[in-house]
């Protein structure tokens, strides 16, 4: 009888691990037969990578062909945190620092600091290494699980730092800017590792010098090694840039800066920065623009730890390196006489109209001085331009009033911005008796309102505090009478800070006062005068030019605007600023024996007080046919003549392709 319940258990055991049997085989066959290809190609993804070929970006270069900016093969040390085991990342981190000679925090801090975006991207722990640590990577390799050595196209700026505010330079940004970057660049194809132009006109044009990548298919170990490749897609490069510079002349305009500015420092400690830029009369085009002090663009290429780039990149310092002077905004001091000549001009003023200037004007009882002290004598217009006489100014504004001469400020193009393919260009200020009112205004009103709060706030705690209802209602006609003498004050104040006044006329009208406008502008404005009235829009790239080499825009100059003037009152500013260069002349001793006939003016813009001047020039070559327009400035330089004059005749030197002499001009610091 037990045998026989033995036998029955053993039985239904057996028919239980066969029934098991037939599920497993089943279930083997069903994934087998129904599965079989999900399961392969799941498996086959888990062995293939997809590892992007960056494409080139496209070169820059100067109008005679010349790269100024082009890509150099670079190679990277990345590390894949998908292809190596949490538990393995330690001493993978440390065995690749030991390598490669840095500390293993910078590794980790590599890791730590891959934005959450690209955390399926290889982290890049060097860039641009040496051959030698690209060999001690590959002899440690088997050491190094998920570690690679990548070549790809980095930007290179051959030249350092050359004209680093027209190129730019690029730069890897963050989560919340890549995000923005794909906004702007929808139809772009970008990684989150990629560098965006940042400035200059690797930012302007950042969509048609970036190329699209290219990709690899490799098939990978379990270690997460590469074993063999299945197939490649070629990358397609960037679109190159033709710009309208010239190479040696931007040299000469940079060098120039360098040279006199490092020069005058020996009596105007501060003149550490300026600006020069040249343009062609004829089309807009931009030969050179140099804006010192400058910058390497190739630093950008790897992270700068905050405390160099507050020490040597802020915006803070006193001299910010990365400000292209060209297009910020300054005083144009006695540069902006031909606009209030030419105003003169085209309301009546008659050419040979004198003056006499005894050495100052008197408006509102306070002598208004010029510059000489002594006096010019007689003069008319085109003397008035070649000493720069103030007073004659003076006569001027008071004859044909500020509107005239804001009017056609604004029809030179000062005050607005010129449209050049460069970010961060201001726009300036054409001072008038609108614009006065609103920005006056506003500031008053502000400081008033602190003023009668302060007043309030004082009485406050008194009133409360009194002892009796006689003390509170003597403190509170205290209060009321000390409002209504604010409120008087207030009144005063309004009156004269937001009426357009006798003063800021005759300041106006000599380029001093509230008048701001860019180096860019000066050279656009003077190069109007010298093409007879033709305002054109300033450009710096002529060609974009494809991969194949084959044109894929050209890009053609383009008017603004003609300014509403004759020709022959143009012809009078002319002649009077080819008298500037002349004997007798504030920039005579500039130009003296060079061999290209110069018509230009020089300028002093006064800064504030204990501050020194401004120095600045313009001009425009040759003068019986014109070809180019310069405007230069030095920040604390003294007079123009002095500084941004020897500047600008150093570029023209360069233009024309004509040696002279660099000359040692005595400052003195308030003379034109």
């Amino acid at each position: 009888m037990e045998a026989k319940v033995i036998q029955r258990k053993l039985n239904i055991f057996t028919a239980i691990v066969f029934i098991l049997f037939l599920v497993l085989i089943g279930r083997v066959g069903y994934l087998q037969f129904f599965f079989a290809e999900k399961f392969n190609l799941e498996s086959m993804s888990n062995r293939l990578r997809m590892v992007a070929v960056p494409a080139a970006r496209g070169e820059i270069k100067d109008r005679n062909g010349n790269i100024l900016v082009k890509n150099k093969q670079a190679y990277n040390i990345s590390l894949s945190l998908i292809d190596l085991q949490k538990e393995d990342r330690p001493r993978v981190y440390q065995r690749l620092a030991e390598v490669v000679g840095i500390p293993v925090n910078e590794v980790e801090r590599a890791v730590y600091e891959q934005p959450v975006n690209q955390r399926h991207e290889p982290v890049i722990i060097l860039s641009d290494v040496s051959f030698d640590i690209v060999t001690r990577v590959e002899e440690h390799k088997n050491e190094l699980d998920g570690v690679s050595v990548d070549v790809e196209p980095i930007r290179y700026y051959p030249y350092g730092d050359f004209a680093p505010h027209v190129l730019g330079y690029l730069r890897q940004v963050g989560d919340e800017e890549y995000n923005a970057f794909k906004e702007k660049y929808p139809d772009e194809q970008y990684r989150p590792s990629d560098r965006f132009g940042r400035a200059g006109l690797e930012k302007t044009f950042e969509s048609e010098l970036h190329g699209l990548d290219g990709a690899r298919r490799i098939e990978i170990n379990s270690r997460g090694r590469a074993v063999r490749e299945l197939g490649i897609k070629d990358p397609t490069p960037g679109n190159d840039l033709l710009l309208t510079l010239d190479k040696d002349v931007q040299v000469a305009a940079e060098q120039a800066l360098v040279r006199t500015m490092e020069r005058v420092q020996k009596e105007f400690k501060n003149a550490k920065a300026g600006a020069v830029v040249l343009i062609d009369v004829r089309t807009g085009a931009i030969i050179a623009m140099a804006s010192k002090p400058g910058y390497d663009p190739n630093r950008f290429l790897k992270p700068i730890p905050a405390q160099e780039w507050n020490t040597n990149f802020s915006d803070n310092l006193p001299f910010p390196p990365l400000l292209n002077r060209n297009l910020q905004v300054y005083p144009p001091g006695s540069t902006f006489k031909m606009v209030t000549a030419v105003a003169a001009l085209e309301n009546g003023w008659h050419p040979e109209r004198e003056i006499r200037d005894p050495g100052y004007f008197m408006s509102g009882g306070r002598a208004f001085k010029c510059w000489n002290i002594r006096g010019h004598g007689t003069v008319d217009l085109e003397k008035s331009l070649q000493v720069s006489c103030n007073v004659f100014y003076f006569n001027v504004g008071r004859t044909i009033g500020h509107e005239k001469i804001a009017q056609y400020a604004r029809a030179f193009g000062l005050g607005e911005k010129t449209g050049v393919s460069l970010p961060s260009e201001m726009d300036g200020n054409v001072p008038d008796s609108k614009w006065k009112k609103e920005v006056n205004e506003s500031l008053l009103n502000n400081r008033y309102k602190r003023i009668y709060q302060q007043v309030e706030d004082e009485y406050a705690e008194k009133i409360n505090k009194a002892a009796n209802p006689e003390e509170k209602e003597k403190l509170v006609k205290e209060r009321d009478r000390k409002l209504a003498n604010k409120r008087e004050w207030y009144r005063i104040e309004y009156d004269f800070n937001t009426k357009w006044q006798h003063f800021d006329t005759l300041n106006m009208s000599i380029g001093q006062g509230n008048n701001l406008y860019s180096p860019l502008q000066l050279a656009n404005f003077t190069a109007a005068i010298a093409n007879g009235g033709t305002l054109w829009k300033p450009y710096l790239v002529d060609k974009i030019i494809g991969p194949d080499g084959g044109l894929v825009k050209e890009l053609k100059p383009e008017v603004l605007k003609k300014v509403p003037a004759s020709a022959n009152n143009l012809a009078l500013v002319r002649k009077g600023m080819l008298a500037v260069t002349q004997p007798g002349g504030t920039a005579a001793g500039i130009f003296a024996g060079f061999p290209i006939k110069v018509a230009g003016k020089t300028g002093t813009a006064q800064t504030g007080k204990d501050r020194d001047n401004h120095g600045l020039f313009v001009g425009f070559a040759p003068y019986d046919n014109p070809q180019v327009a310069v405007a230069a400035i030095v920040e604390y330089g003294g007079s123009g003549g002095a500084t941004a004059g020897v500047i600008s005749r150093e570029v023209l030197a360069a233009y024309f392709k004509v040696k002279t002499e660099q000359k040692e001009v005595v400052n003195r610091g308030m003379e034109e």
